[in-house]
């Protein structure tokens, strides 16, 4: 099997959760950016945005559109 492209996810609320789970389940290397204190085992915290473009190679920005310019 090959190996998967590590992904990072930036919100940790339900939709960002989902989609980090979801990855995690399909073998990538997953990390996630959240305000809430705890993640889905398996998943990887990251404590800044900035480390998302280091650690992974795919990153998905999972924030409601009110906070997007928060993150840009």
């Amino acid at each position: 099997m090959s190996q998967k492209a590590p992904v990072a996810i930036v919100g940790g609320g339900p939709w960002g959760r989902a989609l980090a789970v979801a990855c995690q389940r399909a073998g990538s290397e997953t990390w996630c950016f959240s305000r809430q204190p705890s993640l889905p085992d398996g998943v990887r915290r990251l404590e800044s945005i900035e480390e998302a473009g280091k650690r992974a190679r795919l990153i998905v920005v999972a924030v409601p559109s009110a906070a997007a310019t928060d993150v840009a």
